[in-house]
């Protein structure tokens, strides 16, 4: 073969071979095999998918999407898997093939055990590269914000078991439990009617105090030391938030006066609160189940002045905490009943 021969051989040689490479060194890049869809947004390999905040305590986030494969060949996947166990991946039993130009049902799941931002990388191992497709995932723990139902209590005794009482998660003799500091409890006792003790454990053995539903409570001598309202006759764990009137706790609300929730807003990560909701309802009846009360219309606000229109009646307000950042609507809680609104004399 002569040198000319020779040349153009090696050019053809060389030609299909770098044309060979090329190929091959595109069926190797992970960009060209899978996209991710989750509702209208496309992720490649490499990109990232942000769930955002989830409750720690609540349901996981889970993203239903499909796994595209946008070559000209069918790709069997191999392995899928997550580095963090908060994320996890749901496809088809594997190993499953998507075929050229086909997609697949995926669904990535966010489940957060605790507040703060966390990341992973998944993973898919297929038949075609030797380099796997990556998804980065991004969320953040976080707990939504609570309107905590609280209870003030003054006016007798040491400053140790006076003060505000924050509504906790116990049960004492069935009736929820609030804490004044770490020391202190307060809790309710079903004797002769509904009885709420101050003591320093929930045995009742040796009681500080006692507050009566008729609203007063009374120092270890007996004598009455401060009126005291906004338990109800029938207290419920779902609804023992005071309302607390301009003229402090009183027997019976006097028409005119303005009536607020008594509650302490908190958020785990400390996002502080926004426009929290408010809505105010009426009831002829004391009774503490929501469902014997008329929502008052209009009647949003924080506060609530007391009509003519309530007089014989029983108000209640239905709090919404809300936060300005992160999980921004908490459970709503309910504060009430009122004593029962009376018309002053003229």
């Amino acid at each position: 073969m002569n040198r000319g021969a020779r040349l153009v051989l090696f050019s053809v040689v060389v030609g299909i071979s770098l044309l060979l490479s090329g190929c091959f060194t595109r069926s190797m890049n992970p960009v060209d095999v899978f996209t991710v869809k989750v509702n209208s947004t496309v992720y490649g390999h490499d990109a990232t998918l942000g769930f955002g905040p989830v409750n720690p305590d609540g349901d996981p986030s889970v993203a239903a999407g499909e796994l595209h494969n946008i070559t000209d060949v069918d790709i069997t996947v191999t392995e899928v898997s997550t580095d963090n166990a908060v994320f996890s991946v749901e496809t088809e039993a594997l190993p499953f093939t998507v075929l050229a130009g086909e997609s697949t049902s995926v669904s990535l799941i966010f489940d957060p055990t605790a507040s703060g931002a966390v990341g992973a990388v998944l993973t898919a191992v297929t038949d075609r590269t030797d380099l796997p497709f990556v998804l980065n995932l991004s969320g953040e723990g976080n707990y939504p914000p609570v309107a905590n139902a609280i209870v003030e209590v003054s006016g007798a005794g040491t400053t140790a078991v006076n003060g505000t009482y924050y509504r906790t998660d116990e049960v004492g003799q069935g009736y929820p439990v609030y804490r004044f500091g770490t020391d202190y409890v307060l809790y309710g006792w079903p004797n002769d009617g509904i009885e709420w003790l101050i003591d320093d454990d929930l045995d009742s053995g040796s009681d500080l105090y006692s507050l009566h539903t008729g609203g007063c409570y009374t120092a270890p001598n007996g004598t009455p030391a401060h009126w005291f309202t906004g338990v109800g006759d029938t207290p419920d764990p779902t609804t023992v938030g005071e309302i607390k009137s301009s003229l402090g706790s009183v027997y019976q609300l006097p028409e005119g006066d303005e009536i607020s929730p008594n509650y302490r807003y908190s958020d785990a990560e400390d996002d502080t609160e926004g426009t929290t909701l408010y809505q105010w309802y009426r009831s002829d009846a004391p009774e503490v189940p929501a469902g014997t009360y008329s929502p008052i219309s209009g009647e949003i606000g924080s506060s609530y002045t007391v009509g003519l229109g309530d007089v014989d009646s029983y108000l209640k307000v239905l709090v919404t905490p809300v936060a300005t950042d992160g999980i921004t609507t908490g459970a709503a809680v309910w504060f009430g009943p009122s004593p029962i609104v009376f018309e002053p004399l003229p």
